[in-house]
C-alpha cells in the first residue's frame, strides 16, 4: 500500500498534468472523491466575494448551476472566509453554518478545506459520504495538502488561461487593426526608431513599392525623397510631429503625416494621404485665375486705351464712331465672360431649370449652324441630317447653347479654315450629333480631362486664340443633364469630332 507522501506526489502530479482550468479541477475531483472513497465532491471558486461551484462529482446541474455562497455563510463560506479547514459528522447543528444547501439526513461525514494560493484563500475543496466510518483529523491534514498543490495547480491554470484570453484578444486587435489597415484608403506605415518598415499597409506597398512588401526595409530606402533624418529630427528632437507634401510619379500628390504611436513611444507611424484631386484642383484653381486675369486685362486694357486716347485729344466723328465700335466689342467680350463663368456657376450648382419640351431638334441645330457661318469666311459649315428625325423632349436654348460652343471652337481650333461638317442621325433611341472639324486636333491624354472647367491645352495656338476653358464643361454639364452623353475623337494634326446624344421622346 502506498505511503501518504507517495500518495501526494501522484496527485500533484496529476493535477499539473495540465494547464486547462477545466481538466485541473475535474482531476483535483477525481482524485479526491477517490482517495477519500467520497460520494460527492465539489471545488468552489472565489469570484468577488461569493463562491460558486466550477466542478463537482456526485451533484445535480441544479445545484450546480444555482449555488451561490457569500463569504461566511454556509459551511462553504465560513472556510473561506476563515481560511480554516472543518471535519463535520452526522447533522449539522452549529449555529455558525446557515444552510444553504439542504443538507442530506445521510450525509454522515464531510470534509471542507480552503484552496490557497500565497496564503490568499480562492475556494475551497468539499467532500462528503454517508457510510457510518467518519473522515478522521489525519484525513482532513491529508485533504488540506492536496488542497494546497491544487491552488497552484488552479492559479497556474488560471493564469494559462488569461494569457490564452489574452493572446486570442490580441489577435482579434491584430487582426482588426490589419483590416482596418488594409481597407483603408490613405497608405500607412509603423517604423522603429531606427526608420525601419515594421508594418505596412497594402495601399502603402502600392503607393511606394510597387505592390513589393516595405517590412523590413528602411524607409529612406524606399522613399529616399525625403531623409530619415529630418523625420528623426522633428519627431524625437523637436518633439512635433512631421509634416510634407511628396509626389510619387506619374501624377499622385501626398501629404505625409510622421508622428509618434504613443506619447514618449518609441514606434513612429507614418500616413500617406492621397491629395492629388486637392493638388489638381489647386493647380486648375491657379491656372483659372491666370487665364481670367489675362482674358480680363485684355479687354480693359484695350478700352482703357482708347478712352484715355478720346480724353486727351481732338478726334473727328469718323474714328470716334471707330473707338466706339471697338470699346463696344471689348465690352462685349467682357461681359461674354462674366456670363459665361455666371452660368457654369449656375450649371455645375444644378441651379438652373432645363425647360423641356417636344421639341423638332433640326430647327434649333440649322439656327445655330446659320449663325455660326456668319462668323468666319475661312470655314465652311456643312449641316448633314437625316430626314424625318423623330421629335424629343429637349430644352431648345440650351442645346443651341451646346451647338454653339462646339461650333465655336470648332472654328477657333481650326486656324487654316476648312470644312467644319456637322451630322445629325437616328441612332438606336438617341439622336446623335458630331461636329468633325480639320484642325489641331487633341492627344489621347487630354481627350477626358478637356470637359472639365478651365482645362485647356497648352498649346502656342491655344494660348494665342485665348478662352477660358468654360464651354466644354457647360457642354458637358447641359448634355448629362438631358441624359445623353459627349466625347470627342481627336488626334494630333488631324482635327477633332465632338460628339453628343440626346435621348428620343417614349425611350
Amino acid at each position: 500500500m502506498k505511503s501518504k507522501l507517495h500518495v501526494l506526489y501522484d496527485v500533484i502530479r496529476a493535477v499539473n498534468s495540465s494547464l486547462d482550468l477545466s481538466e485541473v479541477l475535474n482531476h483535483i475531483i477525481s482524485i479526491t472523491t477517490g482517495i477519500f472513497e467520497a460520494e460527492a465532491g465539489s471545488v468552489m471558486l472565489l469570484s468577488g466575494s461569493e463562491l460558486y461551484i466550477a466542478a463537482a462529482s456526485g451533484l445535480s446541474k441544479k445545484i450546480i448551476r444555482n449555488t451561490r455562497v457569500r463569504l461566511g455563510e454556509g459551511i462553504a463560506g465560513w472556510v473561506a472566509k476563515t481560511g480554516e479547514p472543518i471535519i463535520l459528522h452526522g447533522r449539522v447543528t452549529d449555529p455558525r453554518f446557515k444552510k444553504v444547501v439542504k443538507r442530506q439526513e445521510s450525509i454522515s461525514s464531510s470534509l471542507c478545506v480552503p484552496i490557497k494560493y500565497k496564503d490568499r484563500v480562492t475556494g475551497v475543496l468539499m467532500i462528503r459520504r454517508s457510510r457510518e466510518k467518519n473522515y478522521t483529523a489525519g484525513e482532513k491534514n491529508f485533504l488540506t495538502a492536496i488542497a494546497a498543490h491544487a491552488g497552484v495547480a488552479i492559479e497556474n491554470a488560471r493564469l494559462y488561461e488569461e494569457e490564452r484570453k489574452k493572446s486570442k484578444q490580441l489577435n482579434r486587435e491584430k487582426k482588426r487593426l490589419a483590416s482596418i489597415l488594409s481597407s483603408m484608403a490613405d497608405g500607412v506605415a509603423v517604423l522603429n526608431r531606427d526608420g525601419v518598415i515594421e508594418q505596412a499597409n497594402p495601399v502603402l506597398c502600392r503607393f511606394i513599392g510597387n505592390g513589393r512588401r516595405l517590412e523590413g526595409k528602411e524607409f529612406g530606402s524606399v522613399y529616399n525623397d525625403i531623409p530619415f533624418e529630418d523625420i528623426y529630427s522633428k519627431v524625437y528632437e523637436q518633439g512635433k510631429s512631421f509634416f510634407s507634401e511628396v509626389e510619387i510619379p506619374p501624377d499622385k500628390v501626398y501629404r505625409l503625416i510622421v508622428s509618434r504611436m504613443d506619447p514618449g513611444g518609441d514606434s513612429l507611424v507614418a500616413v500617406f494621404h492621397d491629395i492629388s484631386e486637392i493638388a489638381r484642383a489647386e493647380k486648375v484653381k491657379s491656372e483659372f485665375l491666370s487665364t481670367v486675369s489675362h482674358e480680363l486685362k485684355t479687354p480693359i486694357t484695350t478700352i482703357r486705351g482708347f478712352l484715355e486716347l478720346m480724353a486727351v485729344r481732338e478726334h473727328s466723328m469718323e474714328q470716334v464712331k471707330e473707338y466706339i465700335g471697338i470699346l463696344l466689342e471689348e465690352s462685349e467680350r467682357l461681359l461674354r465672360l462674366v456670363e459665361d463663368l455666371l452660368d457654369l456657376s449656375r450649371l455645375e450648382s444644378g441651379k438652373f431649370i432645363l425647360r423641356k419640351n417636344l421639341t423638332k431638334i433640326s430647327d434649333h441645330i440649322c439656327g445655330m449652324v446659320s449663325m455660326c457661318k456668319l462668323l468666319s469666311t475661312k470655314h465652311n459649315i456643312i449641316l448633314e441630317m437625316e430626314p424625318d428625325l423623330p421629335l424629343i423632349r429637349a430644352d431648345g436654348t440650351r442645346v443651341e447653347q451646346v451647338m454653339y460652343n462646339l461650333l465655336i471652337n470648332a472654328i477657333k481650333y481650326s486656324p487654316a479654315g476648312g470644312d467644319i461638317v456637322v451630322k445629325v442621325e437616328r441612332c438606336e433611341d438617341s439622336l446623335k450629333i458630331s461636329i468633325k472639324d480639320h484642325g489641331i486636333g487633341i492627344a489621347a491624354e487630354h481627350h477626358e480631362k478637356i470637359f472639365n472647367r478651365f482645362y485647356r491645352v497648352d498649346t502656342s495656338l491655344t494660348r494665342s486664340v485665348g478662352g477660358t476653358g468654360l464651354g466644354l464643361a457647360s457642354a458637358k454639364v447641359l448634355v448629362e443633364a438631358h441624359g445623353g452623353y459627349i466625347a470627342v475623337e481627336s488626334e494630333p494634326d488631324k482635327g477633332s469630332t465632338f460628339i453628343f446624344t440626346l435621348p428620343v421622346e417614349g425611350n
